[in-house]
């Protein structure tokens, strides 16, 4: 009786030490993005073009999206990212917008997804224009966010 009462604690701490302590190690969450690059062709520097990028959770874990950071000084603007955890097997979305005022030709600029998978935990996005300048006239300052 007593070897079965034992076997049966050791086993629920077995169990219970493995998923709390192991499991995350094992199966932890898995970042992807379906179309990690957007390409809008020829555009204006007159329009703020705002796009949205899906993130899905391929792991066995809720993923947390730290942050979203742009990597030029104001040309991609952060709108929005999922601000609760994605459960397993569900989708967020990351909101930005292409500002081009101050762009010509062909841009390729990135923005940095910072999130819990361990194995990728900076995800890169891209934002892909050529900027046509418009002849004279004042340029556009700022965007204002996409709802």
């Amino acid at each position: 009786m007593f070897a079965v009462a034992f076997s049966a604690f050791l086993g629920v701490l077995g169990y219970v030490t493995y998923s709390r302590f192991l499991g995350p190690c094992f199966w932890p969450p898995r970042i992807e993005c379906d179309d990690p690059v957007r390409d809008f062709g020829t555009i204006s520097d007159t329009a703020a073009l705002p796009c949205e990028f899906v993130l899905r959770n391929t792991g066995a874990r809720p993923l947390v999206v730290r942050d979203v950071k742009s990597g030029c000084g104001g040309c991609v603007t952060v709108l929005g990212f999922p601000e609760s955890p994605i459960p397993p097997g569900a989708t967020g979305l990351v909101r930005v917008a292409l500002v081009p005022t101050s762009l010509e030709g062909k841009v390729r600029k990135s923005v940095a997804v910072f999130s819990s998978d361990p194995n990728r935990g900076v995800l890169r996005l891209e934002v892909w224009a050529n900027v046509a300048r418009r002849s004279g006239g004042d340029l556009p300052k700022s965007v204002s966010p996409v709802q």
